[in-house]
């Protein structure tokens, strides 16, 4: 496990697509001498903060760090706007949801986005945020009730 990548350049620049192409590689090279996985932690962007971060280029630097990783997985806040529609008006609630959003999957199909609550101790545990109010005028909208419950992963 890389914490953070950033941290881990030794002074290579984060936005060399050269740079962070060979240093993916050599992580590969890696795992295949040592049959292992690896996991880099990245931050985001700044524009993934106001915008949804569960696109590919929500990672800082390089687009070479996305392009040649085999999975990305993006952690973000619930935003403002979508707490409000969940009726989540407490700001520190609204703070202890996180999205998990599987971006790239080489291997395995893209799922569906997967909510995370921070309780106490700060750990996150997955649940369910309350559903997304739903407007009179458009019936035809699914309910939180309409949800099959077997495609929750936890």
């Amino acid at each position: 496990m890389v914490d953070t990548l950033n941290r881990a350049l030794g002074g290579a620049n984060e936005n060399c697509s050269t740079a962070m192409s060979a240093i993916i590689n050599e992580v590969e090279k890696l795992n295949k001498k040592f049959g292992c996985a690896s996991l880099i932690l990245h931050h985001t962007n700044k524009a993934s903060y106001s915008a949804s971060g569960g696109s590919q280029g929500a990672s800082r630097g390089s687009s070479a760090i996305p392009d040649n990783a085999r999975f990305q997985e993006n952690l973000q806040l619930m935003q403002e706007k979508e707490a409000t529609a969940r009726g989540l008006e407490d700001e520190a609630e609204r703070r202890s949801w996180v999205r998990l959003d599987l971006s790239k999957a080489n291997y395995a199909p893209v799922g569906n986005e997967i909510w995370l609550k921070r309780d106490s101790e700060g750990v996150l545990w997955g649940e369910m945020p309350p559903p997304l109010a739903v407007k009179e005028s458009n019936s035809s909208r699914r309910k939180a009730s309409d949800v099959d419950d077997s495609l929750i992963p936890w």
